[in-house]
């Protein structure tokens, strides 16, 4: 299988569908765990270091879902990436604003762990969005295939040398 019949289909690892994948993992064990976690007294507990709250076991289980579009497919990680991007600064502003306070009347208590994988996860979206793609052409081509080419020597035949 040459690389271009590789490009197009789908087990063709691209970094934007690596990446993607990365988030999946991460958010799924976070969402499950969070999830399989929950004390229904409380709506507040922890995975680890991080708080698994039902907000935030939802934003990680849908980030998860949305997620596995772009390891189908890549044309839309940068989307994607805006999501993680304005979802998880948010969820940063937010979280790091809860964390300096620690009141206990927050809605959601998310903890510097919490923070800190947010942010991370802002910063990943931020790159899924503005990076430049190189595979935009079908096949993963440059677009410069097509561009006519003279070599030396052919000039110079053509010339009568």
């Amino acid at each position: 299988m040459n690389a271009r019949n590789r490009a197009d289909s789908n087990e063709f690892p691209t970094l934007p569908r690596m990446t993607a994948l990365v988030v999946v993992v991460v958010y799924s064990v976070l969402g499950i765990a969070g999830v399989m976690s929950a004390d229904e007294a409380t709506d507040s507990n922890s995975v680890l270091f991080f708080s698994a709250a039902a907000m935030t076991n939802t934003v990680h289980l849908v980030v998860s879902v949305i997620g596995l579009l772009v390891v189908w497919k890549p044309h839309l990680a940068r989307p994607y990436g805006l999501l993680l991007f304005f979802v998880f600064a948010g969820l940063t502003a937010y979280g790091t604003a809860s964390a300096i306070t620690a009141s206990a009347t927050d809605t959601v208590t998310v903890t510097w762990a919490d923070n800190i994988v947010h942010a991370t996860t802002s910063a990943v979206g931020l790159w899924l969005a503005l990076r430049r793609d190189t595979s935009a052409v079908k096949g993963g081509t440059t677009g410069t295939e097509n561009i006519p080419t003279v070599r030396r020597n052919e000039k110079r035949t053509a010339r009568g040398r």
